[in-house]
């Protein structure tokens, strides 16, 4: 007769697992220990649990406070508004007066300036005029104190030689010239000088008479290139 193999050993089940749980201390807690109860499973072994699942009863537990609502960010803008240009703003300037310059003030101003230059002009040639009328006036009265000279000839001597000067036939109004004219005129212009009073002499002018001949010709200059030219 064949033997019997002996049943397996079966483990005793951990003292946890026998013993009496302690009295729950809420509801919630049955539910643990059913279910460590059953770990023995199929194996008939325990099961080491590390995780225990906890549940929790929804009506006894604590509501959790709703949540704060959230303020709405607003919208942001769309491609098409973003992409209008803003208007431009043209900033208002004020209207600027424009003064023109015073003319009449800047005008008048050199007006009188110019007055005054084309016065002290008018005197300048005010006195050239009454120079070259003296100077005249002075050749014809050379002439006559020629003539005069001629009724006083030891007189008129002695005024020669005091002045350094000679007599001579070829040169008869060169004393004369010199005694009237000398440092107060141009070599030049004693020059001429000379030669209209030896030219009046040969023409044996009349006292008086020269005056209205160097007008007549339109000056000293004038008149002595006639002579030169007549010579």
């Amino acid at each position: 007769m064949a033997e019997l193999e002996p049943e397996p050993e079966i483990d005793p089940l951990p003292s946890f697992l026998t013993e009496e749980p302690p009295p729950a201390k809420s509801p919630g807690f049955s539910g643990i220990l059913e279910g460590l109860a059953n770990l023995a499973g199929f194996y008939g072994q325990g099961v080491k649990v590390t995780d225990p699942v906890v549940e929790v009863d929804m009506a006894e537990a604590e509501p959790l406070p709703e949540p704060e609502p959230v303020a709405e960010l607003p919208e942001p803008a769309t491609a098409e508004l973003a992409s209008e240009p803003e208007p431009e703003l043209v900033a208002e300037q004020a209207p600027v007066e424009v003064t023109s310059p015073a003319p009449t003030t800047l005008e008048g101003s050199l007006q009188n300036k110019l007055d005054e230059v084309r016065a002290k002009a008018d005197e300048a040639r005010q006195a050239a005029l009454r120079a070259t009328a003296a100077l005249h006036e002075g050749l014809s009265a050379a002439y006559d104190f020629a003539l005069d000279a001629e009724h006083a000839p030891e007189e008129y001597f002695r005024m020669v030689e005091s002045k350094g000067l000679k007599i001579q036939l070829r040169a008869p109004m060169a004393p004369v010239g010199k005694l009237a004219f000398d440092g107060l005129v141009d070599a030049d212009t004693l020059g001429q000088c000379e030669k209209i009073l030896a030219w009046a002499l040969k023409e044996e002018l009349p006292r008086g008479e020269l005056l209205g001949r160097i007008d007549q010709a339109g000056g000293i200059s004038e008149l002595a290139g006639e002579v030169a030219k007549a010579a």
